[in-house]
């Protein structure tokens, strides 16, 4: 049997578990009360959901994706403090009901439009309770579009198969957008059985800063990548920012 595309996906991914510790301490820096009840906005297949129940945090998790919303409530299972729904940033409407909301792996940025992204940011204010974290982890577009590369196909095995990921990207500079295409390849048929296309939106720091000033956001950060503890300036390909919503 063909491997889903969650399957695809959680065989070709890294190790979540340096996004589990930073979080457990971006949570810990920012003092928040445990334990936390999280919303995992764009959560995939669901590989933090585990790791984040092991923490004891009650976690909610959403994603608009079909094949991916069925991967991630297979990965929650019957867990009393694991909640799936099907969404995405927009459709995020709850009040003051989380200590951490976060959009790991780039899912803000599947957010195309300027007032898409504001919008957004505006649910997650309200969706937080005071003192209440954002946290966003999306790819730094100006560093990618001053280093870009053509991706190196990559071989993994998923279910048993022996798969290849070819990626490709094409850029729209009047859209200001990225599209992504990954094709998984299976050895056993030579041919793309499988394909996701991705769209993002070119982000910046300046603009989702003005967003989150205008929101009333303060004491924001940014980190460079995973391994990041203190604040620090961005200089390379992921752009991770968290900011508190004042109590």
């Amino acid at each position: 049997m063909t491997p889903s595309l969650g399957e695809l996906y959680l065989a070709s991914d890294s190790d979540p578990a340096p996004i589990v510790e930073f979080l457990r301490e971006l949570a810990a820096g920012y003092e928040l009360p445990q334990p936390l009840h999280v919303l995992d906005v764009g959560c995939g297949p669901g590989r933090l959901l585990g790791p984040l129940e092991r923490l004891r945090w009650q976690v909610t998790a959403m994603e608009p994706n079909a094949d991916f919303l069925a991967s991630a409530r297979a990965a929650a299972g019957s867990s009393r403090r694991v909640t799936v729904l099907r969404g995405g940033f927009q459709d995020v409407d709850q009040d003051e009901e989380f200590d951490l909301v976060i959009g790991v792996n780039s899912s803000f940025a599947h957010l195309l439009l300027p007032a898409e992204r504001a919008d957004a940011l505006r649910r997650v204010h309200d969706a937080l309770r005071p003192g209440g974290v954002v946290f966003l982890d999306l790819p730094n577009f100006l560093w990618i579009l001053k280093n870009f590369r053509a991706p190196e196909p990559y071989t993994f095995q998923a279910q048993g198969e022996s798969v290849t990921l070819h990626r490709r990207h094409e850029i729209d500079f009047h859209a200001a957008t990225i599209i992504t295409t990954d094709d998984y390849v299976f050895a056993r048929s030579g041919k793309a059985e499988t394909q996701l296309v991705h769209a993002y939106g070119i982000t910046t720091l300046p603009e989702l800063r003005y967003h989150l000033d205008e929101l009333g956001f303060d004491d924001i950060r940014t980190f460079d990548g995973y391994d990041s503890r203190a604040g620090e300036r961005l200089t390379g390909p992921r752009m991770l920012l968290a900011a508190r919503k004042p109590a």
